[in-house]
């Protein structure tokens, strides 16, 4: 099931987006999509993913 979230970030807080990116995955979020101020998740298990920007 996929899952929308519309969160803004700083073009200069890449390291805030990054860790919230991977609190999601530990959640069993994965990332599939970035749009302007929009993520989409898939449900994963938790952790599978790190994200590294």
């Amino acid at each position: 099931m996929r899952q929308t979230i519309h969160k803004l970030f700083w073009v200069w807080e890449f390291d805030k987006e990054e860790k919230w990116l991977n609190e999601m995955a530990t959640k069993g979020l994965c990332l599939v999509s970035v749009g302007f101020c929009k993520y989409e998740f898939e449900d994963c298990e938790p952790g599978e993913y790190r994200i590294c920007m």
